[in-house]
């Protein structure tokens, strides 16, 4: 393989090289030896907008037939089995012009999981029979989504295109787009690999606690197999969207009321300074921004803008939105737009603190990629794809823009952009072709832009690079006794911090906690996109009788960030609990539309259902929440100081139960089996089998039998009887008891019929299991203990084994638990498979349509 040059690479400690094999693919590896995981994703520049006309999904479904068996892993499915054995997960996905796949397995597992995947993409088999039923789990994924209001406004989306371009194509995939007959199908299915799935098409990722000499050695002898050279170019019509604009009304399930506007920005790049500045300008909650503006006006209570790049055409900007108010008209919505625009015209960009923000930008660069690999793999092999090697590691472009251009972009957004508005009112009988989506469609008259605009306030701009201006207040000198505060080991200069607020079960009920917590996030917004730019990510979670607050990121900017957080929970204002209220309304409307699954696995983590009604977060109930927490709090055993001090007044002032001695402890409340009530019409099913008790031998052991039971799982409900299209088992704790977790999501299967088969493949384990020779079992107990190993001596690993300490102080340690793996017996082996398929209970959770 050749390598490439790469012009500049971050300072974090990995060794990053590119490549490119003889046969055209690129490859960038990472050798990462602080990695607990190996990871790989693989892009292949096609997708749903290169499929031939007359098969619909044809690209969704090749996607699906790549796990269905491949010259070198004929038997179909086996790809799941080879992820599971490595204690790893999987996905895939296709996209308008691309189509991903992606792993993350133990390091050991990398070289068989990676020989796999390539062979998956090099040499498919096809087959007409699993071409056929694959087709039908297409089709079951779509009348799923029918209920989904994304696949609608996708739906409508298309209207907005010029007939002649592949923006406007039914992409999904159902059994009439796809009828062909299975063979000929097949036959389609070997073309279209055959053009598009060629190496120089495709780039790969891998990410690794491995030398790269290893990496590019498996990269070089595994990437043989994929075809040579490039895909055909694309040829795309001039200009994307029709003209002109369009106002399209339409009705999608779940009585939301969100509007789509969308924009074609020719000749700007997608990761340009303008962008960029673009983009912080508009999604920014600041007063002087385009959502804290339109929100002080009265006209949007969520909003969200991204630019789409065109990967052969321009590109598009995007804002999703949710108005404060139903009745919110066309007129309103496009006069506030184009005030706001015209004030940010008459704010120039020369007083922006761009070298602060490109400070900032080069700061993160250097520390190199943070987070869950997957996610950032994945947007370099977008990357590397999209704009070579030259751009592939660059700091984020903050440089000023270019008067003249920036005005000349901010006039494009005065024109009118296409508004999709969702149940917006009566609806014509015109409908989308696939989706039978209602929808009016009409012109949209531009609405004359104001001649001048005011300057916005520099106080009012968004946080870049400027302090938070949340009062301090006074400093205490000693921690009060109602915060556990408990210390780890500080791993490097990105570290972690943790805040829990904890009540007992019954001060506290799911809603109310989910209420407080969105306060505090709408009360920290600014603040929160003061710190991610300055590399910190935050985390609220509203979980089992508690409020979690994760903050990660630099040493240096941890300690005094967070005494600015604890110092912006304050008393609501009315104009923060009418936003709070729209805000409840909307996640509520979520919850009860979520597919059954979600709403299974939402009782089985929240305890009885409390979604009859909207939840409504009150000031009483505030005051109430405020005056009964207590606190845990795990941070760097080095963290000490001015910032104690604060971060101690800061707690004592505003939840006096922390001047009590800590007392907080939380068990596994009791489950019943029973149906749940679904709006979404697919049935589904969820079994939790929890351990008997809760000593290191359950823990560890079921851990160690997700490792049979989740691919085993997989084959016989999807692969072999196609009883869902969302099938899973799968190591499942909850308030930190063992559990072993099955799932399986059907449009159309009785549910009798699944949980007979659930029943069949149990018992069909227990006596595999059985019958399983030992050593196997010490085999797998020895991977599992060296997975686990690996990843308690990682930063994130090291700091969640902490948290669980103290969370449940006692249960047993992880060191219990890998000493009880390292040593386990024949004996516990069989006293293992007692508890789980004799004794275990089977808490049975089904959809049940309302009413």
């Amino acid at each position: 393989m050749q390598a490439l040059a790469l012009p500049v690479t971050p300072a974090d400690g990995r060794d990053y090289q590119l490549y490119r094999h003889a046969n055209g693919l690129h490859c960038l590896l990472i050798a990462d030896p602080a990695a607990s995981r190996a990871t790989a994703v693989a892009l292949v520049d096609v997708g749903s907008h290169d499929e031939p006309d007359a098969y619909p999904g044809l690209a969704h479904l090749l996607e699906h037939l790549l796990f269905m068996g491949s010259a070198g892993y004929p038997q179909a499915g086996s790809f799941p089995e080879r992820v599971s054995r490595w204690d790893g997960r999987f996905n895939a996905s296709t996209a308008p012009e691309r189509t991903r796949l992606h792993f993350s397995v133990s390091p050991e597992g990398l070289d068989e999981c990676l020989a796999h995947l390539l062979d998956m993409l090099a040499q498919p088999l096809f087959s007409p029979a699993l071409v056929a039923s694959e087709r039908q789990v297409i089709d079951a994924e779509f009348r799923t989504r029918l209920a989904d209001p994304d696949i609608h406004r996708q739906a409508v989306l298309g209207l907005c295109f010029d007939p002649r371009h592949p923006g406007g194509r039914f992409s999904a995939g159902n059994a009439e787009s796809l009828a062909a007959e299975p063979q000929r199908l097949a036959n389609e299915l070997h073309d279209f690999h055959r053009r598009y799935y060629r190496a120089g098409a495709m780039t790969l990722v891998v990410h690794a606690p491995a030398s790269l000499e290893h990496l590019s050695r498996l990269v070089e002898q595994l990437g043989r197999s994929l075809s040579a050279g490039e895909r055909e170019p694309r040829q795309r019509p001039q200009p994307m969207l029709r003209s002109p604009a369009q106002l399209i009304d339409w009705s999608g399930p779940g009585g939301s009321s969100s509007w789509t506007l969308l924009w074609s920005l020719a000749n700007l790049p997608a990761e340009s300074a303008a962008a960029n500045w673009l983009l912080a300008w508009l999604n920014s909650a600041a007063p002087a921004a385009a959502l804290g503006w339109l929100r002080r006006q009265g006209v949007v209570l969520n909003w969200q803008a991204r630019i789409e790049p065109g990967v052969s055409g321009p590109a598009l900007l995007v804002i999703e939105l949710e108005p404060l108010s139903p009745a919110l008209d066309v007129a309103t919505l496009l006069s506030a737009w184009q005030q706001w625009l015209a004030a940010l015209a008459a704010t120039g960009p020369e007083g922006w603190p761009c070298e602060q923000r490109q400070d900032w930008a080069d700061q993160a660069f250097s520390r190199g990629p943070q987070g869950e690999p997957l996610i950032w793999c994945a947007q370099l092999a977008e990357r590397l794809l999209r704009q070579g090697a030259e751009q592939l590691l660059k700091s984020e472009d903050w440089q000023r823009p270019e008067p003249q251009l920036w005005q000349v972009l901010l006039t494009a957004l005065q024109d009118a952009p296409h508004v999709l508005r969702c149940n917006a009112g009566q609806i014509t009988p015109e409908q989308c072709r696939w989706t039978a989506t209602s929808y009016a469609c009409q012109p949209l008259r531009r609405t004359p832009p104001p001649i001048t605009g005011i300057a916005l306030a520099p106080d009012d701009w968004p946080a870049w690079g400027r302090r938070s201006r949340a009062e301090q207040g006074a400093a205490q000198t000693t921690m009060p006794p109602g915060v556990r505060r408990l210390g780890n080991e500080p791993v490097g200069t990105w570290q972690r911090t943790r805040l829990a607020w904890c009540w007992p079960a019954e001060q506290a009920d799911f809603n109310s906690l989910s209420g407080l917590v969105r306060l505090w996030q709408l009360q920290c917004e600014v603040l929160a996109e003061q710190a991610s730019l300055r590399a910190v990510q935050l985390d609220w979670q509203a979980l089992e009788g508690r409020i979690e607050l994760t903050l990660s990121g630099p040493r240096e900017v941890l300690p005094e960030l967070l005494g600015e957080l604890l110092a912006s929970l304050n008393p609501p204002s009315e104009t923060e609990l009418t936003v709070l209220w729209r805000l409840q309304q909307h996640d509520h409307r979520q919850r009860v539309q979520a597919l059954p699954a979600y709403r299974l696995l939402q009782r089985l983590q929240d305890g009885p259902d409390q979604l009859l009604n909207a939840p409504v977060l009150t000031l009483a109930d505030w005051r109430r929440l405020c005056a009964q927490a207590q606190l845990l709090w795990l941070h760097p055993q080095d963290w000490s100081g001015e910032s104690d001090g604060v971060i101690a007044g800061h707690l004592s002032e505003r939840f006096p139960a922390v001047a009590a001695p800590f007392s907080w402890d939380w068990s596994l409340p009791f489950m019943q089996s029973g149906p749940v009530p679904c709006a979404h019409p697919d049935r589904a099913l969820v079994v939790w089998l929890p351990a008997p008790t809760a000593g290191s031998l359950m823990h560890i052991g079921w851990r160690l039998l997700e490792h049979w039971l989740a691919p085993a799982f997989f084959d016989q409900l999807r692969t072999r009887q196609q009883l869902g299209y969302w099938v899973v088992a799968r190591y499942h704790p909850l308030s930190g008891w063992p559990g072993i977790l099955l799932l399986v999501q059907s449009p159309n299967q009785p549910l009798t019929l699944i949980d007979e088969a659930a029943i069949a493949c149990l018992e069909q384990q227990h006596q595999y299991l059985r019958e399983l020779p030992f050593e196997q079992v010490r085999q797998a107990a020895a991977r599992l203990a060296a997975s686990i190993q690996t990843r308690r001596q990682t930063a994130d690993g090291a700091f969640d084994a902490a948290w669980q300490a103290a969370l449940y102080p006692l249960q047993s340690s992880l060191d219990e638990q890998l000493l009880t793996l390292r040593t386990l017996s024949e004996r516990d082996w069989q006293h293992l498979l007692h508890s789980f398929f004799i004794q275990a209970r089977r808490i049975r959770l089904v959809s049940a349509q309302p009413g």
